[in-house]
């Protein structure tokens, strides 16, 4: 521990110190209520107070988005055109998590949820392999019966007026009894099929390149991580290397950025 070494000199019998300024402005150590002191710890230098002060803040940050990320919001991007014309490839899209309070969500029952519902675009895990995640339009509920005849989607014994968010590329109908392969036929002649409880299912909107529902069944509710809710990025590229510089910027589709997603 060290002193500051201690400025000036004694004051003089006429109460002035050596500079002739009166006592009251002397830097001596009794004109001081407490001597200055620093101190050196043993362990060596400390972190400084700024310092603690930015690890504690990237620490609550990087919390906070674990949190959002686990929680509440994720981003995705589209990796095929299965969703096409709602979703394009190369979309990138927020998604709500907490929406349908899903799995663990028991935390956040504070928050406004609800359950799935016919026409959401969701985000879950592929029932045959769990680490994959897709998104399709739900179509049917716990107890729906879904039927495709002829590409035409039906629903408890009635037809669905689809309108514009489904396309079809392929104008050639696969009916049954001819014989072809299962995949065909049930890509546009499907069920009847009797939704389980607690599952839903999920087509493509691009009904004839959509690997869904059709081909591995219903999903459980447990596997739904939540619903499309924004597109907040988009770019022809695509996802994985694309073209880099003024050729990236032209391919940037403006025009879908913050477009909600329906």
């Amino acid at each position: 521990r060290w002193d500051v070494a201690r400025l000036g000199a004694a004051p003089s019998a006429a109460g002035k110190n050596r500079r002739g300024l009166p006592d009251a402005f002397s830097m001596e150590p009794h004109a001081a209520p407490h001597s200055l002191k620093v101190t050196v710890a043993a362990g060596g230098p400390t972190l400084s107070s700024s310092a603690k002060v930015l690890v504690e803040m990237s620490l609550r940050a990087l919390i906070f988005a674990l949190f959002a990320r686990t929680f509440v919001v994720q981003a995705f991007v589209i990796p095929s055109g299965s969703m096409v014309p709602s979703l394009l490839l190369g979309d990138h899209v927020l998604v709500n998590k907490f929406v349908f309070g899903g799995r663990g969500q028991q935390a956040l029952n504070w928050l406004p949820s609800r359950q799935v519902e016919r026409g959401d675009i969701v985000v879950f895990q592929n029932p045959r392999a769990r680490a994959e995640v897709l998104i399709k339009r739900c179509i049917g509920r716990p107890g729906d019966q879904i039927e495709l005849v002829a590409k035409k989607l039906r629903i408890n014994g009635r037809a669905v007026a689809e309108g514009g968010v489904v396309q079809h590329s392929d104008l050639q109908v696969y009916d049954r009894g001819l014989g072809l392969d299962p995949r065909l036929v049930a890509r546009d002649n499907f069920g009847p099929y009797l939704v389980p409880a607690g599952e839903y299912f999920f087509l493509g909107d691009n009904r004839d390149e959509s690997n869904d529902s059709r081909f591995w069944g219903s999903v459980p509710s447990s596997q739904v991580m939540g619903r499309a809710a924004l597109v907040y990025w988009s770019t022809e590229s695509g996802v994985g290397a694309g073209p880099h510089g003024v050729e990236a910027f032209r391919r940037v589709r403006w025009e879908r950025f913050f477009r909600p997603v329906r």
